[in-house]
């Protein structure tokens, strides 16, 4: 014990005495500190002392955090120790402090005092440099220092931040991130790049440090970013943290959406749940005795008087719920139990917790689960922090086993939609329970209040439910009262992703259950897989590309030390409805910031959508001495923006003066970048001199490669080995023609007999008939042909002296060609579905649309559109493309006009493939929102 028992002496509040205590050994009685009788009411003051290191005037904030919660952000009026007063009410016992400083300067604290003016109590803290610039606001965090209770550490959390490998799926938007933990939140902090310009790279895992006062467990990760326009999104994968100086878990937080204002709900921030903690030793368990720990939050919210269970899910089955009697979960407590493991069910997949169904409005908070093995002490930990309710909406929760060796099993939403059969009577509302089997488990039953049908008509219905994966569904129980008089028709069950999984079960007739419950097993019937890509673009599938646009690109010399040349940038833009001219970025217009060069550009005429982007040297002279890691384009108005970047493979122009990549946007298909190998037959290729150079610039579907001169691989041939030389270019498709030119600083005479060009994607050759003799002559400059396809030879392992002739018809107009397709019309089976009125149609590709067909002669020989009928039509259209969407309704005319379309299948006749557009609702006047047209997507 030190023991001191004399005044300290200071003369001033900025200065500091200093004791020497000595220490005595005695024996004491340790007494818990007595808790104030006086009740605070939130009115605390604060005493900071520091200096500000910069220049400006300081703009410091603090929040202040409590076991309970944390008070607003309030301003620090001043630095001096002089006292003002902070509103912190309702937050609990104070655990830390945050100082915020926005424009990122440091401040140096010295000491910083709380003290409540209601109970007397004071507080310290530690204190320490504000030098980590962690985000917008530059954030310090200091622990509270308190009688008899350890204050909370230090923690450099290690932020690892996975982007998808989705099309224009990375971004270089700031990105924000707050973590949530037991002890409060790190306020909003910038995911701060260690290397200008940051970008979040497709498929990559980009690393973060975040400092803070020890979370406890994490529990919510909330992300955003401030960009606007489409391509200027992020596609986030997941984001695993965990404390980079201990040993301790990962935690897990699966995103898998789209951060873009323009797609699906335009959101750019996301709250992230806690999927799971990954240690480093977990094990499977599957074998042996398992003791089981339910732990409830120690904050007041309530206690479960209802039963809760407890179902262990494995490989191969499920155990017998383990039941938690009511009132035993109370706040505050762990509660134990145990079961004993059969290696016949295989290893511990997920655990699912289910809340008693009760009228009584109870809920209860489960803060973790946690699976111990009685003799290894190995542990499965499911950390839940959610609320239960008794209301029905959150009875249930899922949580899968993670492990370091093995995929990760996120939770999933299935949306299912109930179709009864017309009813003449009014009925009430009534629970059903439905539960869904895959080929990796089940959900366990769910309860949904199933709305009575009051119309008299088909009716769908939609209800929501959370799972851990259950992989392909295969099989669905459904079961209700048997005083409920619903008259099943379907159940279909959604999953929604890119790729939007629809499984369709066809109803049964009841079984009686027991004396009070019926029920029925069905089978999946049908599964529709539908591109939803489409959807989520909000049914805009067209960009104007016209108008000003940003450039942006970062070089780098290959040599060290040496100041970048004064070369000029050629670049030239690909869009649907063709190309731009070239444009001249010179150097000395641009701007340059942080070593990246800025242009402006101006499309006069609408590409549409861009696809492609070529960049040149406008000197063949400075081939070899610059690349790229880094191009951005952005729109000005429409803030459309396409980043390319990649750090470890940069852009070079060491072997061509030319360089292409393709333009990605998201939730659209993008071209990749092809190799193609030249090879020129000539009788007597010694004719072919230094200072001679050919050039070829090869044409097809998807635009061309711009006049590429050619390096020769070989410096000569033969009759039977020709020159070589290769060239990378975005993929142009099926090819047509190329364009030969030839120039040299001497008088040249040569034949050539063909050319080949063999492209490494498909590895079709294409041969181009040449038979010509050419005079070259120096005074003349160069001389050009254009040479057509003549044959393709369709062989992956082809070489160059196979010839297998497919004579392209070059004369062929692809606006020209015509497609038979069969359209499906399944009408729905309600009362009144059926429609007189004229029903027209219209099919939308990817490359243009047809005209609006009107659907009169089913070949069925059958009168059109009857209730529960399939009637099917054959029309001819021009080449779509891709069919995306139909448009399809009908005129209103006619006795009985409504009518009630299920969906629209597409079967492309030449290739016998299938398209399906649900539609599932009314086209009528008087019914949903009154429309007779509507817009299908795939």
């Amino acid at each position: 014990m030190f023991s001191h028992n004399e005044w300290f002496v200071c003369k001033s509040d900025r200065e500091f005495t200093e004791a020497i205590i000595p220490l005595k050994e005695i024996s004491a009685n340790v007494t818990k500190v007595k808790s104030f009788s006086t009740t605070t009411k939130g009115k605390w003051q604060l005493k900071v002392l520091g200096t500000n290191t910069g220049e400006e005037k300081e703009d410091l904030s603090i929040v202040v955090f409590g076991k309970q919660g944390k008070s607003p952000k309030q301003k620090v009026k001043n630095l001096n120790y002089e006292p003002f007063m902070l509103n912190i009410e309702g937050i609990g016992e104070i655990i830390k402090i945050s100082f915020l400083y926005k424009t990122g300067r440091k401040v140096q604290l010295h000491k910083v005092r709380l003290k409540d003016m209601d109970t007397k109590q004071e507080i310290g803290f530690y204190i320490k440099h504000i030098s980590h610039e962690d985000g917008m606001e530059s954030v310090t965090e200091l622990a509270a220092v308190l009688p008899n209770i350890q204050p909370l550490t230090d923690v450099s959390y290690s932020v690892n931040i996975k982007t998808s490998n989705f099309p224009a799926s990375d971004t270089e938007a700031d990105v924000f991130i707050t973590i949530y933990g037991g002890n409060g939140d790190t306020c909003q902090r910038k995911l701060t790049p260690l290397s200008y310009p940051g970008v979040l790279e497709k498929g990559e895992v980009n690393v973060f440090k975040i400092k803070a006062v020890d979370l406890g467990m994490l529990t919510k990760v909330h992300i955003e970013h401030k960009a606007v326009g489409y391509g200027a999104g992020w596609f986030l994968d997941q984001i695993t943290i965990e404390d980079s100086q201990n040993k301790g878990p990962k935690y897990v937080f699966p995103c898998q959406q789209w951060l873009d204002s323009s797609i699906g709900d335009k959101q750019t921030s996301r709250n992230l749940k806690l999927l799971g903690k990954v240690n480093r030793t977990t094990k499977r368990l599957h074998k042996g005795t398992v003791d089981i720990f339910v732990s409830t939050s120690d904050v007041s919210n309530g206690s479960a008087k209802c039963a809760v269970f407890l179902t262990i899910c494995c490989e191969k089955g499920n155990y017998d719920p383990v039941i938690f009697a009511r009132g035993s979960l109370k706040q505050g407590v762990t509660i134990e139990s145990s079961v004993d493991l059969s290696q016949n069910l295989g290893a511990i997949r997920k655990v699912r917790l289910q809340m008693e169904d009760d009228a009584s409005e109870e809920s209860w908070y489960c803060k973790e689960v946690l699976l111990q093995h009685k003799q290894t002490k190995d542990r499965l930990e499911f950390p839940f922090c959610q609320h239960f309710t008794s209301d029905g909406n959150n009875l249930v929760a899922e949580l899968p086993a993670l492990f370091p060796d093995g995929p990760i099993s996120t939770v999933k939403t299935y949306t299912i939609f109930i179709t009864t059969a017309q009813s003449s009577k009014k009925t009430t509302d009534a629970s059903m329970f439905i539960t869904l089997h895959g080929n990796l488990g089940d959900s366990g039953q769910r309860k949904f209040l199933f709305k009575g049908n009051v119309s008299g008509k088909q009716q769908g219905s939609g209800f929501q439910l959370e799972a851990v994966d259950l992989g392909v569904i295969q099989e669905l129980t459904i079961s209700q009262e048997k005083q409920t008089i619903f008259q099943l028709e379907k159940v279909v069950v959604e999953e929604e992703m890119l790729i939007k999984k629809s499984y369709v079960f066809m109803a049964q007739q009841w079984e009686q259950k027991d004396n009070k419950m019926m029920a029925m097993t069905l089978q999946v019937t049908e599964t529709i897989e539908q591109n939803n890509s489409l959807a989520m673009l909000n049914g805009s599938n067209r960009m104007a590309s016209d108008g000003e646009w940003n450039i942006c690109l970062n070089e780098f010399n290959k040599e060290e030390h040496t100041e970048p040349a004064e070369y000029n940038i050629v670049i030239l833009l690909y869009g649907e409805k063709g190309k731009s001219k070239p444009f001249v970025l010179k150097r000395k217009e641009g701007s340059q910031v942080k070593g990246i060069l800025s242009y402006k550009l101006n499309l006069k005429y609408d590409l549409g959508l861009l696809y492609k982007v070529r960049l040149g040297l406008e000197d063949e002279k400075d081939r070899g001495a610059l690349s790229f890691f880094y191009f951005k384009m952005q729109h000005t108005k429409t803030m459309d923006t396409f980043l390319y970047s990649n750090k470890t493979r940069p852009l070079s122009f060491d072997e061509d003066r030319w360089i292409e990549f393709p333009v990605e946007w998201p939730l659209r298909s993008s071209l990749s970048v092809v190799k193609y190998t030249v090879a020129v037959f000539c009788p007597d290729m010694l004719s072919w001199k230094d200072g001679s150079y050919m050039s070829v610039c090869l044409h097809g579907k998807n635009g061309d490669t711009g006049d590429r001169r050619l390096a020769w691989h070989n410096s000569q041939g033969t009759k039977d080995e020709p020159l070589t030389a290769t060239l990378d270019a975005v993929d142009l498709g099926e090819m047509h023609h190329a364009d030969i030119s030839m120039s040299s600083r001497n008088d040249l005479q040569i034949h050539i007999q063909n050319m080949h060009v063999k492209e490494s994607l498909r590895n079709n050759l294409y041969i181009f008939e040449v038979n010509n003799d050419f005079k070259i002559s120096r005074n003349k400059g160069e001389i050009r042909k254009e040479v057509l396809v003549s044959q393709v030879i369709l062989n992956k392992n082809a070489d160059f002296n196979q010839e297998k002739p497919f004579i392209l018809d070059q004369k062929k107009d692809a606006e020209e060609e015509q497609e038979d397709h069969l359209v499906k019309v399944y009408t729905g089976d309600a009362r009144g579905a059926g429609t007189d009125a004229n029903v027209q149609i219209v099919l939308i590709g990817d490359q243009c649309s047809s005209e609006s067909v009107q659907l009169i002669h089913p070949l069925e020989h059958q009168n059109p559109f009857e209730r529960g009928k399939v009637d099917t039509f054959k029309i001819a259209t021009k080449a779509l493309g891709r069919i995306q969407s139909i448009d399809i309704g009908h005129d209103g005319k006619g006795f009985g006009s409504g009518w009630f379309l299920d969906k629209v299948e597409i079967i492309h006749m030449a290739t016998n493939s299938k398209i399906v557009f649900m539609c599932n609702r009314w086209l009528a006047e008087d019914e949903n929102d009154g429309r007779t047209r509507i817009t299908l997507y795939s």
